[in-house]
């Protein structure tokens, strides 16, 4: 069987309309500069400011899509428009993109770009982090020392006003880390979200915010400083008898409940700190931030 040719000029039609389409196409995440000395504008408008020329090869951070033609972009930390006909679209891309900022309040640090995967710490708004890379929406990012990845909906490069920002305490941010882990399973002995026992829970909790704490429930009632019931915080550890001994700990979250890891059946769940079963048992509470 013989097959039937195209005409040739239908066939340069064809590839011409292959090759110019992903000029017209949206990029996410990163792009390289494709091509030499390429303007660096203050507006998407070739008339507007040059305010630097990139090098072929370049990193850019892609921030929206102007038009068909041009993007807005973060070069060498600072906003800007590139012609999309001169970018090259990498979903994910390794380079120093230099300095951003945290723009919530408990935003986490987690150790792949997916929600799914492990936090590594919370921050707040104002604190500086280096940026050396990207991955689709998510930020590659240092801070205080520990790499890992954000969210872009979280990071800015413009440093933001803090003075209008209300202050988040310690006790609080342990809260929101504790949260996070709500529904993880009960595992007699663990430490890690594959599986916590209950003070396996609170000291994994207290460790992503940079606290160490002892392993077992009786020797994290000794932890921190004794506080009376009557002025627990959020982020306060509660410490239960078992058979005459400290054998179950938990995290006071306000509003007269607490988040712990309670056992195989349901895991780490919230329990009004007042029911019978536990507020009989209470025997110690500790502040630890």
């Amino acid at each position: 069987m013989h097959r039937r040719l195209l005409p040739s000029a239908i066939v340069t039609a064809m590839l011409c309309a292959v090759m110019t389409f992903p000029a017209s196409a949206a990029c996410d995440g990163a792009a390289t500069v494709d091509g030499s000395t390429v303007n660096f504008r203050a507006a998407a408008d070739t008339g507007s400011a040059v305010k630097a020329v990139t090098a072929d090869g370049a990193p850019v951070v892609l921030e929206s899509k102007v038009g068909s033609d041009w993007y807005e972009v973060i070069y060498n930390g600072t906003l800007g428009y590139i012609a999309a006909q001169y970018l090259k679209c990498a979903d994910a891309l390794d380079a120093d993109f230099g300095t951003a900022y945290v723009n919530g309040a408990g935003v986490r640090l987690r150790s792949s770009p997916a929600t799914s995967s492990a936090i590594l710490g919370t921050y707040d708004t104002g604190l500086a982090l280096s940026v050396t890379g990207v991955s689709g929406t998510w930020y590659k990012v240092t801070v205080n020392g520990t790499s890992g990845y954000m969210s872009g909906d979280y990071v800015s490069f413009a440093k933001p006003d803090t003075s209008s920002v209300p202050a988040v305490s310690a006790g609080q941010l342990i809260v929101n880390t504790a949260m996070e882990y709500l529904g993880y399973s009960y595992v007699y002995g663990g430490t890690t979200p594959s599986g916590f026992d209950c003070s396996g829970f609170v000291k994994y909790v207290y460790g992503l915010n940079g606290y160490t704490l002892d392993r077992t429930a009786a020797a994290q009632s000794a932890d921190g400083t004794p506080v009376d019931t009557a002025d627990l915080q959020p982020g306060d550890i509660l410490c239960f008898s078992t058979g005459g001994y400290i054998g179950h700990v938990g995290i006071y979250i306000g509003d007269g409940k607490f988040i712990h890891a309670a056992n195989s059946a349901t895991g780490v769940i919230t329990t009004d700190l007042n029911s019978t079963s536990y507020i009989d048992r209470l025997v110690e509470c500790r502040r630890i931030v």
